[in-house]
Parts: structure tokens; sequence; C-alpha cells
């Protein structure tokens, strides 16, 4: 699965994006699990959020803004990756719906 995140990181929207991964200390999702709301803690500003299932599809997309929270109770139970684009880099980190 994260063949898929190192292969498609960039979009064609975003080029210019750099891809070095923010320090996982800078952001954190709860709660994890989670089953209907999903809070993003971070400092910096967020533009763009993708959530991926694990076959790689896309099932989220937000580039409305410096997002903190996430409706994902229209998700199937499982494990997601979610792709946060952040000051020209990218996060990526897995959560889990129930």
């Amino acid at each position: 699965i994260w063949n898929f995140f190192n292969r498609h990181t960039l979009h064609p929207q975003a080029s210019s994006i750099n891809t070095n991964l923010i320090n996982h200390f800078d952001l954190n999702i709860f709660p994890n699990p989670a089953s209907k709301i999903l809070h993003i803690d971070t400092k910096k500003n967020i533009d763009k959020i993708s959530i991926y299932n694990l076959f790689g599809q896309e099932v989220y997309y937000n580039k409305k803004g410096n997002i903190k929270l996430i409706n994902i109770d229209f998700l199937a139970t499982g494990t997601y990756f979610i792709e946060i684009i952040s000051n020209n880099s990218i996060i990526k980190k897995k959560f889990t719906k129930n």
C-alpha cells in the first residue's frame, strides 16, 4: 500500500509540492480508531486532505482550507490512509474506521 503513496504523492494541480514528510510529531489524528469524526491536530496550515482506502482509491477529498474535523461516518469499517498537504509538504497517516 505504501508503494501506492510512493508513486502517487504528487497531483497535477500540485506539481510544485515538495514531497518532504513533516515530522509525525507535528500532526496528530484522533481518535484512532474513529467512528464518526476524525480530528486533525496540527499547528501547520492544511491546504488539502485526501483519504484513500486499501485499494488506493480516493474516497474523500477536501481543498477548502484549514480543515480540523472530518466527518467519516460515510466510510465503511476498515483501514484507511489520510494524506494531508500542508505548507508544501505531504503528511501521511493510517487510521481505522470502526
